[in-house]
């Protein structure tokens, strides 16, 4: 009934499932702007160190840095929120 071989797995589908969409918490400071505790989303996954992601500020409004309102971000940068 079943061969054994699995399926070949896109990593990067794997890490969108998981983060795509998702609410995250900056776990340390990028820039003076982009500080540790700062909360976002994941926009996109770029591959599997990093990610496309928006912030919000104290008020919810989206932080904007240079004309940009999305920001590459490595995967240790942050962390998942519930």
């Amino acid at each position: 009934m079943f061969s054994g071989t699995k399926k070949p797995t896109d990593p990067i589908k794997v890490l969108e499932k998981k983060y795509l969409y998702k609410k995250i918490e900056l776990t340390e400071n990028l820039n003076s702007q982009l500080k540790s505790g700062l909360k976002g989303a994941v926009l996109e996954v770029i591959n599997t160190d990093k990610v496309f992601a928006e912030f919000y500020d104290g008020k919810g409004k989206q932080i904007k840095r240079k004309n940009e309102f999305v920001f590459e971000i490595r995967m240790n940068q942050f962390k998942l929120k519930n």
